[in-house]
């Protein structure tokens, strides 16, 4: 996503370094919309009638878990057990979404990857006017100290040794 972020879009480096770790440990809007679907489904399946209520606390639980949700794959099945049980909706029905969980899976990262990517584009664009131009940068850059290798420690290791 970086060398997206960077080479494609043309992003400035201080907002893709800056947005990226931060979107991706908190934007889960893939799995988010999953949880809240899924639920919805299964709730109807079972025969549930749905009110504002229902779809109220279905939304809030799917925010929270989808927050508390690991980036590994299958992982929201979990969030859709804690959903549903506080719903009082049959857990046993998960199985369903369990055969086109493969598939689901991609979707969710696919859409948390756009948003991600989307986000940093648009924080880009609406500070551009107060992120610091390319010469302020550059002058930075300079400033800053290079870090030294395991070669160039050795050199200058060597060469304190001699004296």
């Amino acid at each position: 996503m970086l060398k997206t972020l960077d080479e494609n879009l043309h992003v400035d480096t201080r907002v893709s370094n800056f947005f990226l770790p931060v979107g991706a440990s908190l934007e889960r809007c893939g799995s988010c919309m999953f949880i809240c679907l899924s639920a919805l489904f299964l709730a109807q399946l079972d025969g549930m009638t749905i009110d504002t209520s229902i779809v109220v606390v279905i939304g809030l639980l799917a925010t929270a878990g989808s927050l508390a949700t690991p980036p590994v794959p299958s992982a929201s099945v979990v969030s859709i057990l804690v959903v549903l049980s506080s719903i009082d909706i049959q857990v046993h029905n998960v199985g369903l979404l369990m055969a086109l969980e493969w598939y689901n899976d991609r979707i969710r990262c696919t859409s948390n990857t756009l948003t991600i990517i989307l986000g940093a584009v648009m924080v880009e664009r609406l500070c551009k006017t107060s992120l610091n131009s390319d010469q302020e940068l550059d002058s930075y850059k300079n400033t800053q100290e290079k870090p030294l290798y395991d070669s160039e420690i050795r050199v200058l290791v060597n060469k304190s040794s001699e004296h």
